[in-house]
């Protein structure tokens, strides 16, 4: 693959404190378990002070979609804890803590937080659903998510007036998904549905 590249626009006192280096950052790649592509960090500032790396308004992008990062990096620990917006990312990225029973495509305006460390990283924050496509082992057809927000948690999602469209069916789900022996199980699931979208469960 390509090779990382850093831009560097080093400047010092009085605006940095002693130690410390302030740059511009672009074309940097930046590499997580969790994430399915590279992130592509095409503009913004940095610092880095005792071994911490700050990052500022940083543009990046991943997998063709544009991104806003924030917050820092412990180099040393690996240890994250960086603010990541997007209106456009690809579902991809939180497919691992998506059930089984369903195979979902398409991006999501997201805002989320990554803490953990670069090895072993958390993802948690908020999704607008609509722009989703879903496949459900237990329903033939596509469901279009046409609204509803996503929270992703530590070991649970939670879905919060999720409608789903598919032809001239409509559902709406309101659900708690735990993470439960490796799978993520419904506590509880409410469901209210229309013609053969009733026909949703069982979860997973």
């Amino acid at each position: 693959g390509r090779s990382p590249l850093v831009s560097l626009g080093l400047s010092g006192p009085p605006g940095t404190p002693p130690g410390a280096f302030k740059f511009q950052l672009a074309g940097v790649r930046f590499t997580l378990p969790e994430l399915p592509a590279p992130l592509e960090i095409t503009g913004g500032e940095g610092t880095l002070e005792k071994g911490r790396l700050t990052l500022i308004n940083v543009k990046a992008n991943m997998a063709g979609s544009p991104l806003e990062v924030s917050g820092t990096w412990e180099i040393a620990s690996k240890k994250l804890d960086l603010a990541v917006k997007s209106k456009a990312l690809p579902a991809s990225v939180f497919a691992k803590q998506i059930p089984a029973a369903l195979t979902v495509k398409g991006a999501v305006a997201a805002d989320l937080r990554i803490t953990g460390t670069r090895v072993n990283p958390v993802i948690t924050g908020k999704l607008q659903a609509a722009g989703l496509t879903a496949i459900w082992r237990h329903y033939e057809k596509a469901l279009e998510a046409k609204q509803g927000v996503i929270e992703l948690e530590v070991a649970r999602v939670r879905l919060k007036g999720l409608e789903l469209h598919s032809g001239d069916d409509r559902a709406r789900i309101d659900a708690d998904l735990v993470k439960t022996g490796g799978e993520m199980i419904a506590k509880p699931m409410k469901v209210a549905a229309e013609a053969e979208l009733s026909r949703l469960g069982p979860w997973p």
